[in-house]
């Protein structure tokens, strides 16, 4: 079930029929909805509130400021690592991020590499 504050459900239901999407009106503020299996970009509900926004008109949304001021900025550890990966990209080497991470036994058992740990470079134990 899904809640939209600023428009009735008959209306969200219209623009989730415009957006290729089966809704139908469980009470005045809530609405159910059957995603379509061709559908694979939806997973959340606010995949389905981006779509009523989008059938709406993402223009048509009124704009509005936030209740409370806040201020952003980049925090500094980030800051010293764009730089130094600046720097380093000026003297020529690449960027290479690679987010595996693979356990004793990947590295061992599971490739038949008895020696696999040697060559590995270990980020921490676990006890």
């Amino acid at each position: 079930m899904i809640k939209f504050p600023l428009l009735d459900a008959e209306t969200a239901v219209t623009l989730l029929k415009k957006m290729g999407l089966n809704g139908k009106k469980v009470s005045d503020e809530k609405i159910s909805v059957e995603v379509p299996i061709n559908r694979s970009d939806i997973l959340h509900s606010c995949d389905i509130a981006e779509d009523v926004g989008i059938g709406y008109g993402i223009n048509n949304i009124p704009f509005t400021y936030p209740p409370s001021a806040t201020t952003g900025g980049q925090l500094t550890i980030n800051k010293i690592s764009d730089l130094v990966r600046q720097e380093m990209a000026q003297a020529g080497y690449n960027e290479c991020l690679n987010f595996a991470l693979c356990s004793i036994l990947e590295i061992t058992k599971y490739i038949n590499r008895k020696n696999g740990l040697e060559e590995a470079v270990q980020i921490g134990t676990f006890i």
